[in-house]
């Protein structure tokens, strides 16, 4: 399928005027905002909107290294001693490989007792090119009907294979509207892109309504110990995914478990702790992480590449060498 990654226009999508720039805070940041001042020196009106070649960011991920303690350094300690993206790419990678996520409404007044509190369930989604959630729902669903009255969400979204508090999540504030029809069939795509299967190409074209997080309040990050913050929105959106999660990160995880988990469990293994399972649960250009398991005790714990991968090919390369690299030093 083509890819399509466009950042949808902003004056296009969901607030249908009812909120004007000017009463917007600062940290709410629009898809193109980050390519306004580009159009301006260029002399252009419109709005450009942002790729990837123009938003590249030096990256760094998310998760543990082996052998080493609970990190207490604050997030600047973390992110060097662990060789991890800094947190706004670490989010962007995050959602790019994440398929589901919880969906915080508020209770709509058509609930009676239960209007106001928040109400939780668990939805797929995808992002567009500038990290903006869209949401495939049902008109009938209960969070769908929330929306309408109340577009004030929170999107929780954790990292695959979650085993624990030690795993990367991020908590995504902002306001949700559905997307006009003739933008309907541009989000399907996006959508499709990630969640593509027969049984879903079945529902996506029934009677299902396209959204979208139209305004980013505010991004609270936590990729485990020691890397907690809230995240900039601009930084967020400026942030361009790695190219190894862009190119269908779930197949990548597939073949490197398949081809080095086994290898991976020994390397993992100590005389007195004994690993009895590794699986690589999320990748980005810099490393991997693995969820290990001893008896009933799960783990995440960082793999850190020699060299930076951006295809499965150069990944599997990488793996093959830290591991022979393991394999020769206990020989020793």
């Amino acid at each position: 399928m083509k890819e399509i990654r466009t950042a949808l226009r902003p004056d296009t999508l969901g607030l249908f005027g009812r909120h004007s720039a000017a009463k917007q805070s600062k940290r709410v940041c629009r898809p193109a905002c980050v390519a306004r001042s580009k159009a301006k020196d260029a002399g252009r009106d419109s709005v450009v909107l942002p790729t990837h070649r123009e938003l590249v960011k030096p990256p760094r991920t998310t998760g543990l290294q082996h052998g080493q303690g609970t990190l207490t350094g604050g997030v600047k300690n973390a992110t060097l001693r662990y060789d991890l993206p800094p947190p706004p790419l670490a989010v962007r990678n995050l959602v790019e490989q994440a398929q589901f996520a919880h969906l915080c409404t508020v209770m709509s007044n058509m609930h009676h007792r239960r209007a106001g509190y928040p109400f939780g369930t668990l939805v797929d989604f995808a992002v567009d090119e500038a990290g903006y959630p869209i949401f495939c729902l049902s008109p009938l669903a209960i969070h769908t009907r929330n929306i309408m009255e109340d577009p004030r969400c929170s999107l929780v979204v954790q990292m695959p294979g979650w085993t624990g508090l030690a795993n990367a999540r991020v908590t995504i504030f902002g306001d949700v509207y559905q997307l006009p029809q003739r933008l309907q069939e541009t989000a399907r795509e996006i959508f499709l892109q990630k969640q593509a299967s027969e049984k879903k190409n079945r529902w996506v074209s029934g009677n299902y309504m396209f959204f979208r997080m139209e305004r980013l309040s505010d991004i609270y990050f936590v990729g485990g110990f020691g890397t907690v913050q809230w995240v900039d929105v601009g930084e967020y959106v400026a942030a361009t995914p790695d190219q190894i999660v862009r190119s269908q990160p779930h197949q990548a995880l597939q073949v490197l478990n398949e081809k080095h988990s086994e290898g991976l469990r020994q390397a993992l293994s100590r005389p007195k702790s004994i690993v009895d399972d590794a699986a690589f649960i999320s990748i980005d250009r810099q490393g991997a992480d693995v969820r290990v398991r001893r008896s009933n005790d799960y783990a995440v714990e960082r793999m850190t590449f020699s060299t930076h991968v951006n295809t499965l090919e150069e990944a599997l390369l990488a793996v093959e060498q830290l591991l022979q690299n393991h394999l020769q030093s206990a020989q020793l």
